[in-house]
């Protein structure tokens, strides 16, 4: 399957939940929205777009990530079930994209930053604030990956909440 088509359908059945949403921060909300038109600014597909605009909507949490984790529910490279993956994974998306501090409540990268941190533990020392939704794949498909496996996705907010979720069985194509 192709990844944007994959990108388009999760986003679809993302939008469809039905979602409590955190008291804004509008400080943070300014920081966002100059930076998102900054960007537009210099992108002519969005700037044009930006002339009818009045208002865009835009999903952030307040909760802070204190850790997040990527393992298998069976061995996987040597490592037993429920060890952390991290280290063979790589963030590749985060939406909205951007990342913000969860003790300063402070942008830390924008719209307008190409070069966010795709290493996870990069990005849990900043502190981030939860993303509505992250993206991650290998970063290289080792070649003695099994046939099938499934992955458990763990995410410990700061105020102690744990978010997990496992994946169903994937089927790799050789």
């Amino acid at each position: 399957m192709n990844i944007e088509k994959l990108f388009s359908e999760l986003e679809d059945a993302y939008s469809e939940v039905s979602l409590n949403l955190d008291e804004p921060i509008p400080d943070l909300e300014t920081q966002i929205e100059l930076n998102y038109r900054k960007k537009s600014a210099t992108s002519s597909d969005l700037k044009s777009a930006l002339d009818y605009t009045a208002m865009i909507e835009m999903e952030y949490r307040i909760d802070g990530v204190r850790n997040f984790k990527i393992s298998a529910l069976d061995k996987l490279f040597d490592h037993e079930p429920g060890t952390s993956l991290n280290e063979y994974f790589k963030i590749i998306r985060y939406d909205p994209d951007f990342i913000a501090s969860s003790d300063t409540h402070n942008l830390l990268y924008g719209f307008s930053d190409k070069d966010k941190p795709e290493d996870i533990d990069e990005w849990l020392n900043l502190s981030p604030l939860a993303p509505a939704l992250m993206y991650v794949a290998f970063r290289e498909v080792p070649d003695d990956l099994p046939e099938s496996i499934r992955f458990v996705v763990e995410m410990e907010t700061d105020k102690g909440k744990v978010l997990r979720d496992t994946s169903q069985v994937i089927q790799f194509n050789r």
